[in-house]
């Protein structure tokens, strides 16, 4: 297998992960909104007990099982929103914001489901709370990119979540892969209102950046730390990266099954 299709073997494999508890079709679905952003998405091995916290009663923690990041149990999701809109296609209020969420998987005590929940949002704007667990936030997003004829591009990413106090920061600056498309979609669930559950259907150009699971080691430097006493548990100074995916483009249409 040559590297570019392992890449994409890679890559897809990440994103089945993403989908696990399977994005079952309904009868009827109903477009809520559609957005396109540029994300980094950053698989952590936080303290089993402290994310096993975020979930919801009946649901105990699984760590992501395979791929790129196997061993993960959360996956830290930075989005910086271009465009968002309505179910009319038109620009919504705000239409476009940084955000900044997390994510994991919890598999039922009294079944065999598995299913991807959102368990913390941090947005600077009220409305933005999708899944009920929202917390008003500063976000800044400082990224650049530096290109020469038909070399693979240099990334460089600084996000900065101010909240409650505290801070959550991520610099990133790295030499890319070859880059795939793809299209995926997935179901997310709240952990604090099993009633809200989203169908996201989405297509997305992939780096994989690193991934220690695979044995692939990022090409510069990174680094992830907070200070926001919410997150106390999480980051501990035990937290390790698992695995880094950017995502330069990412478009989605947001469904209710």
């Amino acid at each position: 297998m040559n590297m570019l299709r392992l890449r994409k073997f890679v890559l897809l494999a990440a994103l089945t992960l993403l989908s696990v508890s399977g994005a079952q079709r309904a009868s009827a679905e109903t477009l809520l909104s559609s957005n396109v952003d540029s994300r980094v998405l950053v698989a952590m091995q936080f303290d089993e007990g402290a994310v096993q916290e975020t979930l919801p009663d009946g649901w105990t923690l699984m760590a992501f099982p395979g791929g790129a990041v196997a061993g993960a149990n959360a996956l830290l999701i930075f989005a910086d929103r271009y465009l968002a809109k309505d179910a009319e296609g038109n620009p919504t209020e705000p239409s476009t914001y940084r955000a900044i969420a997390f994510a994991s998987l919890g598999k039922s005590t009294t079944s065999d489901e598995v299913r991807t929940f959102v368990t913390k949002v941090f947005s600077p704007h009220e409305s933005v709370d999708p899944y009920g667990n929202a917390s008003p936030a500063t976000i800044t997003r400082r990224a650049g990119v530096d290109s020469a004829d038909n070399a693979q591009p240099r990334f460089s990413e600084a996000w900065s979540l101010m909240a409650n106090g505290g801070e959550l920061s991520m610099s990133l600056a790295y030499a890319s892969g070859p880059l795939t498309w793809s299209a995926r979609e997935s179901q997310s669930y709240s952990n604090v209102d099993p009633a809200i559950h989203h169908l996201n259907r989405f297509e997305q150009l992939s780096d994989l950046a690193m991934s220690a699971p695979l044995g692939k080691s990022l090409d510069g430097d990174m680094e992830i730390r907070s200070s926001i006493p919410e997150l106390a548990s999480l980051f501990d100074g035990q937290e390790k990266t698992i695995a880094v995916i950017m995502i330069p483009m990412y478009r989605r249409e947001v469904f209710k099954p």
